[in-house]
């Protein structure tokens, strides 16, 4: 839980759209980063963002994320 005086420093905290744009330029497999992608971003969040990016590797890593709708 967070309390009244916890403190959080600028830029920890990033839209998806930022984190899937900085995870689609990583150098990994792309099972890889649609795994941490779920992680950090969540599942819902991914999905959006990746449907959303323009990124020519989104694409790519779309069927690994909706490989967890038929792992779960």
């Amino acid at each position: 839980m967070i309390g009244q005086h916890d403190t959080f420093e600028p830029g920890l905290v990033r839209p998806a759209p930022d984190v899937v744009a900085s995870a689609l330029e990583m150098d990994v497999h792309d099972d890889e980063v649609g795994d941490l992608l779920i992680a950090l971003v969540g599942f819902d969040a991914t999905i959006t963002a990746l449907a959303a990016s323009p990124h020519p590797r989104a694409g790519a890593v779309m069927p690994s994320v909706l490989s967890w709708l038929l792992l779960d």
